[in-house]
C-alpha cells in the first residue's frame, strides 16, 4: 500500500507530465522532460512509471473518465437526440483543438493491432471501445423514436457503427488524411495546422451531419 507521501509524489508526476504532453506533444516529450517538470530524477520517475507510454496511457484513462462524466450529464438533458449529439461532438472536438496529439494518440490506440500491445494499451483500448459503444447504445435507445424506422430494431449495430464512424471522422479532421488501416503519429505543429483550418462550430456541424445525419428521420 502506497504511503500518503508516495501518492502525493505520484500525483505531482502525473500533473507535471500532463502539462508537458500538452505543451510539447507525445512525440517530442522525453523522460528527461517529464522528470525535470516534476522536479525529480529519472530514477525516481522509473519508481512510479516504466515508460513515457505508460504514464501517457494513465493520463488518457483519467481524461476518458473525466469526459465520461461530462457525457453522462448530456445524456440526461431534456433535449432531442440531435441536440444531445451536437454537445457530444463538441466535447470530442474540444479535445482535438486543445491537445491534438493526445487525441490522435488515443485514436492510434484504438486502431492499433492487438498483437504486441502492452497490458496498459489493451486495457485502455477495451475501456475506450466498450464504454463508447455502450454509451451510444443507451443514447439511441432513449431516442429510438427519432431514428429511422429501419434502425429502431438495430440499436446495438447502429451504436457500434456510429462509434466507429465518429473515430474515423476525428482521424480525418486531425490529420487531413483518409484512414487506410494505420494511424501514424504526427507532430503537434502539423496537427494544429490542420485543426486551425476550421472553427469549432462549423466542424461540429459537419461532424454531426456526416456521422449521425443518416440515422435520423
Amino acid at each position: 500500500m502506497e504511503t500518503f507521501e508516495n501518492l502525493c509524489k505520484r500525483e505531482n508526476i502525473i500533473n507535471a507530465a500532463r502539462r508537458i504532453f500538452v505543451k510539447k506533444g507525445f512525440i517530442d516529450t522525453t523522460i528527461e522532460d517529464l522528470a525535470k517538470a516534476a522536479k525529480i530524477s529519472k530514477g525516481t520517475f522509473y519508481n512510479y512509471f516504466n515508460s513515457k507510454e505508460e504514464i501517457f496511457v494513465h493520463i488518457l484513462n483519467l481524461d476518458v473518465r473525466e469526459r465520461r462524466e461530462k457525457l453522462d450529464k448530456i445524456l440526461i438533458l431534456d433535449l432531442s437526440l440531435k441536440k444531445k449529439y451536437r454537445y457530444i461532438c463538441m466535447e470530442y472536438l474540444k479535445d482535438c483543438f486543445e491537445a491534438p496529439d493526445m487525441s490522435l494518440y488515443r485514436l492510434k490506440v484504438l486502431f492499433s493491432n492487438n498483437f504486441g500491445d502492452s497490458e496498459e494499451i489493451k486495457a485502455l483500448k477495451y475501456n475506450l471501445c466498450y464504454t463508447s459503444t455502450k454509451y451510444f447504445e443507451k443514447l439511441l435507445e432513449m431516442h429510438k423514436n427519432e431514428l429511422k424506422e429501419s434502425l429502431q430494431s438495430k440499436i446495438k449495430l447502429s451504436a457500434r457503427g456510429l462509434s466507429n464512424h465518429l473515430r474515423v471522422f476525428l482521424y480525418t479532421f486531425l490529420t487531413g488524411e483518409e484512414y487506410f488501416g494505420e494511424t501514424k503519429l504526427k507532430s503537434r505543429d502539423e496537427l494544429r495546422k490542420n485543426v486551425k483550418m476550421f472553427k469549432l462550430n462549423e466542424i461540429t456541424y459537419l461532424m454531426e451531419q456526416i456521422t449521425i445525419g443518416g440515422f435520423l428521420k
